[in-house]
């Protein structure tokens, strides 16, 4: 793969030959380069960064472009809902029962 730049020689694809020695001795020969892209991302999201973040270091221009990079763990998403109704849960107690009944404070009286 190679592109001619103006007044300079073709840039070649670098990659593949180094790539292919870190398999061999790391072990998977099928994982490839953009395999590690959705690792990357699926774990940065899963401990909570923004897919904006996440997609701004991968170069992405959409967001549902990294949405789709993003594959979540049933431990993430399940941590997830636990938090937030634990946070729900916290704020149900803070507030009087009587506002959940009426909008209407508790000593107006109709």
């Amino acid at each position: 793969m190679s592109r001619a730049t103006p007044g300079r020689q073709p840039v070649r694809n670098w990659l593949p030959k180094p790539w292919q020695r870190v398999r061999g001795a790391a072990g998977p020969n099928d994982l490839r380069i953009h395999d590690l892209r959705h690792g990357f991302t699926s774990i940065a999201v899963s401990g909570g960064d923004s897919l904006y973040l996440v997609g701004k270091v991968l170069g992405h221009r959409q967001a549902r472009t990294t949405q789709r990079y993003a594959h979540l763990k049933d431990d993430a998403l399940r941590a997830f809902a636990n938090r937030a109704s634990e946070t729900i849960a916290a704020m149900s107690k803070k507030v009087p029962k009587a506002s959940f009944l009426s909008p209407f404070p508790a000593d107006i009286s109709r």
